[in-house]
This record gives C-alpha cells, sequence and structure tokens, in this order.
C-alpha cells in the first residue's frame, strides 16, 4: 500500500518536471495563456458582480 502511494507520488512529480521542462521555455505560449485567463478571470469576475447585483434587484422588488 505504501509503496503504490510512492509510486504514485512520483509520477506526479515526474509530471510537474514535464510541465516545467516542457511549457516554461515557450514563453511566448505561457504569456499569451496567462493574458487569455487574467481575461476570462476578468469577464467571470464581471459577471458574478453582474448576477450579485441582478439577484439583490430581484429580491429586492418581491
Amino acid at each position: 500500500m505504501k509503496q503504490a502511494a510512492k509510486s504514485n507520488l512520483i509520477t506526479r512529480f515526474d509530471l510537474f518536471q514535464f510541465q516545467i521542462t516542457f511549457f516554461i521555455p515557450s514563453t511566448a505560449l505561457t504569456t499569451t495563456f496567462n493574458s487569455f485567463a487574467l481575461e476570462m478571470n476578468k469577464s467571470a469576475f464581471s459577471s458574478i458582480i453582474f448576477l450579485c447585483v441582478l439577484n439583490k434587484r430581484v429580491f429586492s422588488i418581491h
């Protein structure tokens, strides 16, 4: 049981190493992905605020 957990941890670490070695050197890709994620976060945040405002208005009507 412990051996399986250990190997699972090792494979996860290998995957992490793989991500570091393969995805970070492509900085252009990383920056575009980061800006895209930032835009997604902004839109999600604004839509959450919009929903909150909408909920307050709907509940205040009732």
